[in-house]
């Protein structure tokens, strides 16, 4: 017992200590926790590069990850995730997950703020053979720091044109070889970039506020316990659409005037459109894990608490008038149960077995918005109709239950990775107000889903340091029902989408693992594919033909005593095949919304991304360092949308530069000068159209800015 104890104690140690001295940017494997993870199609970054490269939203993972895109939709609440080019039909079914520290997060909760981060991992594949949430393409790991191996402190403050950053973190054994302790802190404020011709103040601002505390607990050598609580918090005021012109100058005029949907949807184009004065999002994590360590196995078990509240607005024509009311509520909650059994058997064999279950709420209601009513008319507030109420309820309440098992055999220079998992999936949706009363009618329905899914893992080791794998994944993505029944279409559930992923790849490392390459040829086939199709708002999300991507990723790295560096490629193609289910109609409130979807590349989804980082140490001693740090990003075209090929809606090549000079002296104080967006690249995060214009909002331009930190 007790050598196991410290064998898991070391294990860490090993994990997260190793990590801690590694040069600034470096994007390498870290240890595993099993031997099948060894084997993962994975790229990971560590805390000390995202920190120096003020990555403080996983918002920013784009940068070190060419293949991944997190783009919010003007605010922070509701991202667009694409992963290798694919997407899912909308916030609410990503194809990606998101994991921190082992527990994984809700839907509404994929921009998060980061704290105090040891490592970030891309898994690529059906992942949930390792973990019991469904990640059907893959899925992100966020493991923050721990004191386990050592104690550890920081505090920094930035400046800078765009941003106000604070942040503090904390790692202390507080009694010894029996409790430890962390806690973290981080307030960013957002100064915004857009100016009112009005009042001269930013427009486009926001505030963000990350607090958590963990306890270890080691009560004997075979039980260890910890216990979590995370606070989140962000108000922005980020929904600014802007005209062509608008976009490219990111200034306005003084006659300009702020406007509402209104007046985008009659064709106004030379206004400020402000789609939703707020977003806000307040959320609570509390989780508690429990180890049992035996000779040969590890038995644990993970109970995840997870509340998330957010008061914002997606939907155009909805006239919010008060930030502390009004709003649509996508409010989540959610409980996790995973026991899992790791073990450890001759000739180096290990296996998995788990067991996962999930309760998942999600209110998507209204609360008295004065907004136009579906009886049409003008509301007291002198509005225009909205066309559905500014009163509606509609709850939708999810089980999932599954079972997982993963086996992990050598032999020879050969490792084989089996595993299965079966998940069952039941959606219970309960809509007392439907958005479109009277014209809809009160509606209840349940569906119930249930898959198994193989994934299969070879690898050869040619020698030590090369080895080439071959990773066979299928997953099943559950179906379900609208989230806004607006019409009767969106009463009928959606089915269940599979998706087959075949990878071929290697690593490798050379000049006495100074220089690394790792490389991998993919395919993704998804079938009874699920997407928002239709006309124009008359749209509604159903299960359609095939889709596909295809590509490679490359990643190269070096590393010396006087320069740090790697470059991440991705060139993939994606695209909806050209069979007949990808044209068609639905019928929505009687009338037909016809569709093509057929051949069509898919949006963010360029040809050719690519992530380059390099550190050059300009100078060492034992008491000084000044390092040059340069992160430079790079996409080519893509499209913004699914449906429209207008070239007005091409999102043209763009590359972001970022460069830091970073002074530490005494190893503990550090001065960084930085920029951000040195070319001043203009990028658009999200888009709206209709046949009377489109509108935009702006990535970041140009940033400025300096950093004081101090390390313990």
């Amino acid at each position: 017992m007790k050598t196991s104890t410290l064998f898991y104690i070391l294990s860490f140690t090993s994990l997260f200590g190793e990590t801690l001295e590694t040069p600034q940017i470096e994007v390498k494997a870290p240890e595993y926790a099993t031997k099948s993870q060894s084997i993962q199609s994975a790229k990971s970054i560590q805390g000390k590069a995202l920190e120096q490269n003020f990555a403080t939203s996983t918002s920013n993972l784009n940068a070190f990850f060419p293949n991944l895109k997190i783009y919010p939709q003007g605010s922070d609440t509701f991202p667009m995730i694409t992963l290798r080019g694919v997407t899912g039909p909308d916030y609410y079914s990503y194809v990606l997950g998101l994991y921190v520290d082992g527990v994984p997060q809700s839907p509404n909760f994929m921009i998060q703020t980061l704290g105090d981060i040891e490592s970030i991992r891309l898994i690529n594949g059906a992942e949930g053979l390792f973990y019991g949430e469904n990640a059907p393409l893959g899925l992100i790991e966020i493991q923050t720091k721990n004191p386990l191996s050592k104690n550890y402190a920081k505090a920094s403050v930035s400046a800078s044109i765009l941003q106000e950053d604070l942040n503090a973190y904390i790692g202390w054994n507080l009694l010894p070889n029996t409790l430890w302790g962390k806690a973290n802190f981080r307030y960013i404020r957002d100064n915004g970039f857009l100016k009112d011709p009005q009042s001269q103040k930013m427009l486009n601002s926001g505030d963000s506020i990350l607090a958590g505390v963990i306890l270890y607990y080691l009560p004997t050598e075979s039980f260890l316990i910890w216990a979590n609580y995370n606070y989140h918090y962000t108000l922005t005021h980020k929904d600014f659409f802007l005209s062509k012109a608008q976009f490219d100058s990111l200034k306005f005029e003084n006659g300009e005037q702020i406007s509402g949907y209104e007046e985008y949807q009659a064709g106004v184009q030379n206004k400020i459109f402000n789609k939703n004065p707020f977003n806000s999002l307040e959320a609570h994590n509390v989780s508690l894990k429990m180890e049992y360590f035996f000779s040969d196995a590890t038995l644990s078990s993970m109970s995840a608490f997870q509340k998330t509240n957010t008061l914002g607005n997606s939907y155009p024509g909805i006239f919010v008038k008060d930030e502390k009311r009004d709003g649509n509520y996508y409010n989540t909650l959610q409980f996790i149960q995973e026991i899992k059994l790791h073990s450890t058997y001759s000739k180096g064999i290990e296996s998995i077995i788990g067991a996962y279950y999930k309760f998942f709420l999600l209110d998507n209601g209204m609360d008295n918005v004065p907004t136009g009513s579906a009886s049409g008319g003008v509301d007291g507030m002198g509005e225009p109709p909205l066309y559905y109420n500014g009163t509606w309820q509609a709850k939708e309440k999810i089980n999932t239950f599954a079972l997982y098992a993963d086996a992990f055999i050598p032999y020879g220079n050969w490792n084989f990775n089996f595993g299965i998992r079966y998940q069952l999936y039941q959606s219970f949706i309960h809509s007392p107000l439907p958005p479109m009363m009277p014209l809809m009618a009160p509606y209840s329905d349940v569906a119930l889903f249930h898959a198994i899914n193989p994934r299969l893992n070879i690898s050869y080791h040619i020698t030590p340091d090369h080895f080439i794998f071959l990773q066979l994944s299928n997953l099943t993505k559950p179906g379900g029902f609208s989230k806004f029944p607006f019409a009767d279409t969106d009463t009928i559930p959606y089915k269940q989408e599979q998706i087959y992923s075949i990878e071929l790849g290697n690593r490798s490392k050379f000049l006495n693992h100074s220089i690394k390459f790792d490389s991998s040829l993919y395919g993704i086939l998804r079938t009874q594919t699920q997407a928002y199709v239709g006309e124009g708002y008359n749209k509604s999300i159903t299960n359609i033909g095939t889709s596909y991507a295809f590509g490679i990723d490359l990643e190269v790295s070096y590393q010396n005593s006087f320069l740090s560096s790697f470059v991440n490629i991705n060139m993939g193609y994606s695209a909806f095949g050209k069979d007949d289910k990808n044209k068609g109609f639905l019928l929505i409130g009687g009338n037909k919304s016809h569709y093509d979807l057929r051949g069509q590349s898919t949006r963010f989804s360029p040809l050719l991304s690519f992530s380059a980082g390099a550190d050059f140490a300009i100078y060492q001693s034992s008491n000084h360092s000044l390092v040059l740090a340069n992160l430079l990003t790079f996409s080519s075209t893509y499209y913004l949308d699914d449906f429209n090929r207008q070239q007005d809606l091409v999102q043209k090549a763009f590359a972001i530069w970022d460069l830091s000079l970073i002074y530490t002296l005494f190893k503990h104080y550090e001065i960084t000068l930085f920029t951000q967006n040195l070319t001043n690249s203009r990028y658009a995060t999200s888009v709206l159209w209709d046949s009377n214009g489109k509108a935009y909002t702006a990535g970041n331009p140009f940033n400025l800015g300096v950093k004081f930190a101090y390390t313990f």
